[in-house]
């Protein structure tokens, strides 16, 4: 087993359990045990690291196997148990039922994190290493709504009712990717990119240009018109023209950014004032790649040569009890013609899956991108995306955040 991330024999963990959790006056049981005359004396008995550990179990287990498989195991304990008690340790039936506990056992892993004071030991986090657990609650829910899922469970990586677009990582040609993306998003609306392939096709690298490029992240600011009051989003923001005959990327005006009510519920029909992009963002040869990319990619899908583009870059952030929402008015379109998501990075978080379905609302496929240059684009007319919460994968490190580049692409 494992404490704080150290692996430690039982035999040692006992007493640092022992010491660690009892301390705080937990693992005391008292009551009444039966003995061989007939007759009842108390007992005072003190296990603080059987406690936590069978505790720990029991919530791994729960995460781990199928209700039967629950079930048969709660009965066969108390087979186990009611040997011991009369004395028999060793007989055939407790010998049986303690080699059919360990096999329900074999595939039963994972950590549980917990909050240990003088009033509690309270789980804060269960993960275990094959869970049935539902991740995203969202995503559940939208897919037993809409009957997507298979009559016999839902689980929360869906299968794509179609071939889901996501590229052949196979060796080839650079270029071949901005063909295979165009034909993505002309025969099912949305494509996905892993990182490597892009930073080829884009001619994009992972060094000191990319690196000062990312940095801009780090100096983005709080987005103060969240209507469900969150402070987990950091931002900037400034609009582009481009016109293919020339290639030019042409800077507009500094504006207020506004979406209807009917695109976007949540933050929708006011004009929301977010600082522009610093200058050296501007000009930054990396972004300056990225947008020629998409731009390729867009003039040959949509046949059209001139584009309204919105740079959005987002920080979203995860702390300690509060998930971070990339997409916090849920299932949606932006209301412009085709939108980016380049990752960026992500740091010490778990979660953020995009989920991506047809005008109808019917789901397509999910992807969800860890690596940098890793990115989704969708046509926005056609289809509706969302994001699915991140959370703080290690509440010890001081920050928990994931970093994308949101480009929209409207025509002119």
């Amino acid at each position: 087993m494992s404490i704080d991330d150290r692996d430690v024999a039982l035999v040692d963990a006992i007493p640092f359990l022992n010491n660690t959790v009892g301390k705080f006056g937990h693992g005391r049981f008292v009551g009444l045990e039966h003995i061989t005359t007939g007759q009842k004396v108390l007992e005072v008995r003190e296990a603080p690291a059987a406690a936590i550990i069978f505790d720990a179990l029991r919530h791994l287990e729960t995460a781990s196997l199928d209700v039967a498989s629950i079930v048969l195991k709660q009965g066969l304990e108390q087979a186990w148990s009611q040997e011991a008690v009369s004395g028999a340790w060793g007989s055939t039936i407790h010998q049986m039922c303690e080699r059919a506990i360990a096999s329900a056992l074999e595939g039963v892993s994972g950590s549980v994190s917990y909050i240990v004071d003088h009033t509690r030991f309270l789980p804060r986090s269960i993960r275990a290493r094959t869970p049935r657990y539902i991740r995203d609650r969202h995503l559940w829910e939208y897919q037993a709504a809409t009957h997507i899922a298979s009559s016999k469970a839902f689980r929360p990586r869906l299968v794509a009712k179609r071939e889901t677009p996501v590229e052949n990582n196979a060796p080839q040609a650079p270029a071949n990717l901005s063909q295979q993306c165009t034909d993505g998003l002309v025969t099912n609306g949305w494509w996905f990119s892993k990182g490597e392939r892009a930073e080829a096709c884009f001619g994009i690298e992972i060094d000191a240009a990319w690196k000062n490029f990312a940095d801009h992240w780090n100096r983005l600011l709080l987005d103060e018109y969240m209507r469900d009051g969150g402070t987990y989003r950091y931002r900037r923001y400034s609009a582009f023209e481009y016109d293919a005959t020339d290639g030019i990327f042409r800077l507009l005006p500094h504006a207020p950014y506004e979406q209807s009510k009917s695109v976007n519920h949540l933050n929708g029909g006011f004009e929301r004032y977010f600082e522009p992009l610093e200058n050296s963002f501007i000009d930054h040869p990396v972004l300056e790649k990225i947008l020629t990319g998409f731009c390729r990619i867009l003039c040959e899908a949509a046949r059209h040569d001139r584009w309204n583009i919105k740079i959005h870059p987002y920080r979203i952030v995860a702390r300690d009890g509060v998930n971070g929402k990339p997409a916090p008015e849920g299932l949606h379109q932006d209301g412009v013609d085709f939108i980016a998501c380049y990752m960026i990075g992500r740091v010490n978080v778990t979660g953020g899956m995009s989920m991506i379905t047809d005008a109808s609302k019917e789901f397509l496929g999910e992807v969800e991108m860890n690596s940098p240059n890793d990115f989704v684009i969708c046509n926005d007319r056609e289809t509706f995306h969302d994001v699915s919460s991140i959370v703080a994968e290690n509440l010890k490190m001081p920050y928990a955040y994931r970093d994308v580049l949101v480009i929209a692409f409207e025509k002119l």
